[in-house]
């Protein structure tokens, strides 16, 4: 017989009583009933697989949930950077915006032209 892996539950001596013995049985029943679960789970490879994919999703959610979060937060602070007491864009801003406009336009007209 093993030793239990719990030191305070000693092994029945050779004097011990009937009930001492079905206990020792009965302990040792349960502790094999855990091994045998903990080998199943470790062997059910489908399940392994399912717990793996979970995990994976959550992380990606956490993560698209914290990119979000950063999204936001950038977009907050570049509306007040761009942007002044009253809420209208800053005069830089504007010839940033005029900049971006022709630059647009410019290449459309040069892929017209192409074609």
């Amino acid at each position: 017989m093993t030793t239990p892996s719990d030191p305070e539950t000693p092994l029945p001596g050779k004097d011990a009583s009937a009930d001492e013995i079905v206990n020792d049985i009965e302990r040792t029943r349960e502790r094999l009933g855990e091994t045998v679960d903990a080998l199943s789970e470790r062997l059910d490879f489908k399940a392994r697989a399912h717990h793996k994919i979970h995990d994976a999703k959550q992380r990606v959610v956490h993560q698209a949930h914290a990119a979000g979060d950063r999204g936001s937060h950038v977009a907050a602070e570049v509306k007040d950077a761009a942007t002044d007491d009253e809420g209208k864009p800053k005069s830089s801003v504007r010839v940033g915006m005029a900049a971006v406009a022709v630059g647009i336009v410019v290449a459309i007209v040069v892929a017209w032209r192409r074609r």
